[in-house]
C-alpha cells in the first residue's frame, strides 16, 4: 500500500490566475498576487509532483514589469529547491517543449522542486513581434514548462508529455487557448488529432488541459464536449471562472475538472463561488482522487440581484424610515462605519463631509427613492461580510460588493460613483458597487401589452452577454451600415479582428494596417483582371464580386490567413514605432493610466461575462513519431501515432 501511495502522482492544479489584474487599483492590486501565492503554498504543503496551470497565469498578454517580476519571484521562492523531482520524462522535450526544447528539472543549471506545466489563454496568447507570449519568456527563464501551444492553425496535432513514476504512467495532454470559432471549424473539419504512446495504451491515464469556452455561446463560439476523444480520462477546464467542487462524467466516458478563477475580475455571481485549487492524486491502478483547497486569501464577494418591479418602492422607503430608530443593530452599523472613519450613518464621499455633504445626501435620497432602498440592501449584504473572512493575515477585509438592479423606468437611475462614496472605506469598489440593467419587456400572450414580469429568464444583463468581441464588432459592421455607408472595399470579418487587437491587446496599428492590407489585395485583384475601366459601374461591380468572393463559406480558411498576416504585420510596425522609446515611459506616465486596469473589468470572466480573445500560433515546433533516445536518463522514448 505505502508503495502504491509513493507511485501516485500529486498534481496541484489551478486555473485562471490572472495576475495583473487591477494592479494599478489602490485597493485592490494586490489581490491576484496574493491568491496565486497561496496556490504556489498549498502546493509546498501538500508536496506535489509538480504544478499544471490551466492558463490565463497573466490578465494581459503583454504584463506589465512590474507583474511580471512579481510572478517570477513568488515562482523562485516556492518552485526552486534541492528536494528531489520523483518523476521522468519519457517524450521527447523538444516535440513537448518547442521553445526550450528540454523540461527545466532535467537543466544542470536550475535547481527545480515542483515543475510547473501550463498552457496559455486567451488573456496571455501570443502577440507582438514573433508572436510570442509572456510565459516563453518565463519558459526561457527556466521558472515554467510552457506547453500546448497550436503552432498549425491548419492542420493541429496534440502531442502528450509521458511521464512515469514507478508503476504510474501519466499523459498529459494540452491545447492552449485558440478562437473558438478557428477551433470549432477545425474539429468539424476532423483536422485535430491527438497522438497516443504506440506501447501499452491501457497502461496510461490520460490527463488533458483546456481553455475555451465551455458553455454554449453561439453555434460555433463553444468547445463542444463531444469533440474530445473519449479515451481521455480526466479534462482540466480553464476560462470558465465559476469554480466547481466536484467533477461530472461527461457524456463522452471522461471526467470534467472546472477549477474556476483565484480571483475575481468580474462582479458577476459565478466569482461570488467560493474559490479553491485542487489536489489531483493519480495512481497506477487508473484511479483519481480529487480534493478541493479552499483558498482563504481571496476578498470577499457579496453578490445581491434587485429587480425594482418586485418591490413597491414607496412602501419599501417608509418602512426603512420607520425603522431608522436607534437599535442595538444599527448602532453596531454606526461603530462599524466610525472605525472606517465614515462618521456615522452619515454620508462623508470624497472631498465631502460634515453637515452640508450630509444635507446634500439626504437631499438626494428624498429626490430619489430608490437610491434609499438600495443604500439599506447594501448596507444589509455588508453585514454578512464577516462571516466570509477567514482569518487569514493575508486576506484583505475590505469585500467586494455588487447590487446588479434591473430597473424599468429612467427616474430609477441614480449617480453610481456619489452613491459608492457613502460606503468609502467600508468596501473596496467604491466605483462600481450598482450595476443597473434594464428590465427585459415581454408581450402579454393575451392583451398583446408589454409587461415587465421580473422572471430571471426574461432579463438582460450586461455582464451576461454570450457574444465575443469580434462577433459584436463584425455585426455592426454588417448589419448597422448607413445607407451609402457600406463597405466595398473592406470585409467585416478583417475588420471586425482589426478593431478587437486594438481594443484588446492595445495594437494601434492595427486599423490603418488591415485597412491598407485589404485595399492593396484589391488593387492585385484588379490589376490582375488587365482591365481599362472606362465605365465606373464595370468597376463597382468587378470590386463588389472580389468582396463577395473573399466572404464567401469556401474562402473562410484563406480569409482567415490573411487576417493573422495582417495582424502580423500590425504587430512588426508596432514593435518598430516603439523601439526607439525610452523603455521606462510607462512608469512616467502611470497616473495617465491609472484607471485602464479596474475600468474594464468585463475582460475578466464571472459567471458569463467577458469577450472572448483569440490566440495566435506562432513557432514552429514538429511532431515527432519516430522513437528517440532519452539523453543523460537513457532510457528510450515512447513512440507517438
Amino acid at each position: 500500500m505505502a508503495a502504491e501511495e509513493d507511485d501516485s502522482f500529486r498534481i496541484l492544479v489551478a486555473t485562471d490566475n490572472h495576475l495583473g489584474y487591477a494592479e494599478k487599483h489602490p485597493e485592490r492590486g494586490n489581490d491576484s498576487f496574493q491568491s496565486f501565492e497561496e496556490v504556489l503554498e498549498l502546493a509546498v504543503e501538500h508536496n506535489v509532483d509538480f504544478i499544471l496551470l490551466g492558463g490565463d497565469l497573466f490578465h494581459e498578454n503583454k504584463p506589465s514589469r512590474h507583474c511580471q517580476v512579481r510572478c517570477m519571484d513568488l515562482l523562485r521562492k516556492y518552485t526552486f529547491g534541492d528536494r528531489p523531482v520523483h518523476f521522468n520524462i519519457l517524450s521527447d522535450p523538444a516535440v513537448n517543449f518547442p521553445h526550450t526544447k528540454q523540461v527545466n528539472f532535467l537543466d544542470p543549471n536550475l535547481n527545480v522542486a515542483i515543475p510547473v506545466f501550463s498552457i496559455h489563454g486567451n488573456h496571455d496568447d501570443p502577440a507582438g513581434l514573433g508572436l510570442l507570449c509572456a510565459l516563453e519568456m518565463l519558459s526561457s527563464a527556466g521558472l515554467i514548462n510552457y506547453f500546448g501551444r497550436v503552432s498549425d492553425l491548419n492542420e493541429v496535432k496534440i502531442s502528450p508529455i509521458l511521464m512515469e513514476k514507478g508503476a504510474t504512467k501519466l499523459a498529459l495532454y494540452g491545447l492552449s487557448s485558440v478562437k473558438d470559432e478557428r477551433l470549432h471549424r477545425l474539429f468539424v473539419e476532423n483536422k485535430v488529432k491527438m497522438l497516443r504512446p504506440k506501447e501499452s495504451l491501457t497502461e496510461w491515464f490520460n490527463l488533458m488541459t483546456v481553455h475555451q469556452n465551455h458553455a454554449k455561446r453561439g453555434p460555433s463560439n463553444y468547445l463542444p464536449e463531444s469533440f474530445l476523444d473519449p479515451f481521455l480520462d480526466l479534462i482540466i477546464w480553464g476560462h470558465e471562472h465559476d469554480c466547481i467542487k466536484e467533477p461530472w462524467h461527461s457524456h463522452q466516458n471522461f471526467h470534467i475538472l472546472q477549477p474556476g478563477s483565484s480571483v475575481a475580475t468580474s462582479l458577476t455571481p459565478g466569482e461570488a463561488i467560493e474559490k479553491c485549487a485542487f489536489l489531483l492524486q493519480v495512481n497506477s491502478r487508473h484511479q483519481f482522487k480529487i480534493d478541493p483547497l479552499p483558498l482563504k486569501t481571496v476578498r470577499p464577494f457579496l453578490f445581491e440581484e434587485v429587480v425594482l418591479s418586485e418591490y413597491n418602492i414607496e412602501e419599501e422607503v417608509h418602512r426603512i424610515k420607520r425603522k431608522m430608530e436607534p437599535t442595538k443593530e444599527e448602532s453596531a452599523w454606526d461603530l462599524m462605519m466610525k472605525a472606517r472613519g465614515i462618521g456615522g450613518t452619515k454620508g462623508r464621499g470624497r472631498g465631502r463631509g460634515g453637515k452640508d455633504g450630509d444635507a446634500t445626501s439626504q437631499a438626494q435620497n428624498k429626490d430619489n427613492p430608490v437610491e434609499v432602498f438600495i443604500e439599506h440592501r447594501v448596507k444589509e449584504l455588508l453585514k454578512g461580510a464577516k462571516k466570509l473572512l477567514t482569518g487569514h493575515p493575508r486576506q484583505p477585509i475590505l469585500p467586494l460588493v455588487r447590487v446588479r438592479v434591473y430597473y424599468s423606468n429612467e427616474a430609477e437611475i441614480f449617480n453610481v460613483s456619489r452613491f459608492g462614496f457613502k460606503f468609502e472605506n467600508l468596501v473596496a469598489n467604491t466605483e462600481d458597487l450598482v450595476s443597473f440593467v434594464r428590465e427585459k419587456t415581454v408581450k402579454d400572450t393575451d392583451g398583446g401589452r408589454p409587461s415587465s414580469p421580473g422572471l430571471r429568464e426574461n432579463l438582460i444583463s450586461v455582464d451576461d452577454v454570450n457574444s465575443t468581441v469580434e462577433g459584436l464588432v463584425e455585426e455592426i459592421f454588417r448589419t448597422n451600415a448607413l445607407p451609402g455607408c457600406e463597405m466595398h472595399l473592406l470585409t467585416e470579418r478583417g475588420m471586425s479582428a482589426a478593431v478587437s487587437a486594438y481594443v484588446q491587446k492595445e495594437d494601434k496599428h492595427a486599423v490603418s494596417t488591415m485597412i491598407d492590407y485589404q485595399v492593396q489585395r484589391m488593387q492585385e485583384y484588379l490589376l490582375s483582371l488587365d482591365k481599362d475601366y472606362d465605365d465606373p459601374k464595370e468597376l463597382e461591380a468587378d470590386i463588389l464580386a472580389f468582396r463577395a468572393e473573399r466572404n464567401a463559406a469556401a474562402n473562410f480558411q484563406r480569409e482567415e490567413d490573411e487576417i493573422l498576416e495582417a495582424l502580423q504585420l500590425s504587430s512588426q510596425a508596432e514593435n518598430g514605432s516603439t523601439a526607439d522609446q525610452d523603455s521606462d515611459s510607462d512608469i512616467e506616465t502611470i497616473d495617465d493610466d491609472s484607471d485602464k486596469d479596474f475600468s474594464s473589468s468585463s475582460r475578466g470572466r464571472g459567471a458569463r461575462g467577458r469577450g472572448s480573445r483569440g490566440s495566435r500560433g506562432g513557432s514552429r515546433g514538429t511532431t515527432s513519431q519516430a522513437s528517440r533516445a532519452r539523453g543523460s536518463r537513457g532510457r528510450a522514448r515512447k513512440c507517438l501515432v
